[in-house]
């Protein structure tokens, strides 16, 4: 028996999991995962610094899922000097009362009560509160789900309806939703309209889904994906082990 099998035979018992368990957490921690609830802890800004070099002059960026507009802050703090034009969009209305409050004075700052999906429709909105952060359309079944009847149009049809034909950086931060605003950005990825993608995985809802890693990088193929770390984005090699729900932020961009 080679010494990796004694090793594994010897330290994989059951009364060293309390250990092994803690150890797991300390190291998901230590990877940054689990800390996708605030863009000032996610590590999230460490992206739009690197964005701050990378975009060019008014670069079109879409925040889908901007809830009050935490992310839109650093939007317009990081890219100050860029004068990006900016597609907000949030369903829930009480958060868009805000957004609307906090930012309809701004010209380059589009505002939209509207969700991205796969399809055209009217679609149910589940959240524990009404204009909280856990706002998704993908239904948790929990008991006091507050239901929210909402409209959804495809990333493709907005484009076409206000003739966007380069998207610089889009972030998708929508509990569970990403894969299908993604679905709905079909002509947008074909046609490489895209050039930089941030979303958000691995919440409950991402398992509801059924949504993987290994789905987006398979949909978003023309890409290298990363994970976002606190100082900045680590290359992702993909294998099985990689599929960690624990809500994290990823960031995709054209492979070199």
């Amino acid at each position: 028996m080679s010494l990796k099998k004694r090793a594994v035979k010897l330290l994989a018992r059951t009364y060293f999991q309390p250990f092994y368990k803690k150890l797991h957490y300390l190291a998901l921690k230590g990877m940054n995962y689990g800390s996708a609830n605030s863009p000032s802890d996610s590590g999230e800004i460490s992206v739009l610094k690197i964005l701050q070099k990378e975009l060019p002059m008014n670069p079109v960026v879409f925040d889908v899922g901007a809830n009050n507009g935490q992310y839109l802050d650093f939007i317009l703090n990081y890219f100050r000097e860029l004068n990006p034009n900016i597609h907000v969009f949030e369903p829930d209305a009480v958060a868009f009362r805000t957004l609307e409050k906090r930012f309809s004075n701004k010209p380059n700052i589009h505002l939209n009560n509207l969700a991205l999906g796969h399809t055209q429709k009217t679609g149910t909105l589940y959240s524990s509160g009404i204009g909280g952060v856990d706002g998704s359309l993908v239904d948790t079944e929990e008991k006091d789900l507050k239901k929210t009847t909402i409209s959804v149009i495809t990333l493709d049809d907005y484009c076409k309806q206000h003739t966007i034909e380069k998207i610089h950086f889009i972030k998708i931060d929508v509990e569970g939703f990403e894969m299908n605003v993604l679905k709905g950005a079909k002509v947008a990825l074909e046609k490489q309209h895209i050039e930089r993608i941030q979303i958000e995985h691995g919440s409950l809802q991402s398992i509801i889904a059924g949504t993987t890693l290994y789905s987006f990088i398979k949909l978003l193929k023309t890409y290298q994906c990363y994970h976002i770390k606190q100082n900045g984005i680590y290359k992702i090699n993909y294998a099985p082990i990689e599929e960690i729900y624990y809500n994290s932020n990823y960031y995709f961009k054209f492979k070199e």
